[in-house]
């Protein structure tokens, strides 16, 4: 089953256009000819640390307020190891997601729940565990 297919579309300018074809996501292009070469890679891998960082923050967010949780705010970052596969090609080995939590120490054995829960990942992450080692750091924002 596919849900919201994306569509990539190579413009007469070589710009590329992405359409996410969601209503919470606005199309964007790509423009790799506005920066000099040596800047131009890494829009794919950024759009998938992005993908996973997003489905998981935001799992953790609505897992947080299903337990009546007060979240402040959640914050997060998402960084992406490479390696190489056995004919010697790049590929994306890792992917680690620091996210930070601002909740009162109250919640704390509620957001421990919520990491355990977690360790099997989110939709997108569940996924790409097949094949790309995914690190999960969640810790709460020190007072």
């Amino acid at each position: 089953m596919s849900l919201n297919p994306v569509e990539w579309e190579l413009l007469s300018n070589g710009d590329a256009l992405l359409k996410f074809n969601h209503s919470l996501l606005e199309d964007m292009k790509v423009s790799p000819y506005s920066v000099p070469t040596n800047e131009r890679g890494g829009v794919a891998r950024a759009l998938l640390s992005m993908s996973a960082l997003s489905c998981m923050a935001g799992t953790l967010n609505a897992m947080l307020k299903a337990r009546d949780v007060e979240v402040k705010g959640i914050k997060g970052s998402a960084s992406v190891q490479m390696g190489k596969n056995e004919k010697n090609r790049d590929l994306v080995d890792g992917i680690n997601l620091n996210i930070d939590v601002d909740i009162e120490e109250q919640y704390m054995s509620v957001l421990e729940r919520c990491i355990k829960y977690l360790e099997d990942g989110c939709l997108v992450t569940r996924g790409l565990k097949k094949g790309i080692k995914v690190t999960l750091n969640i810790q709460r924002t020190p007072d």
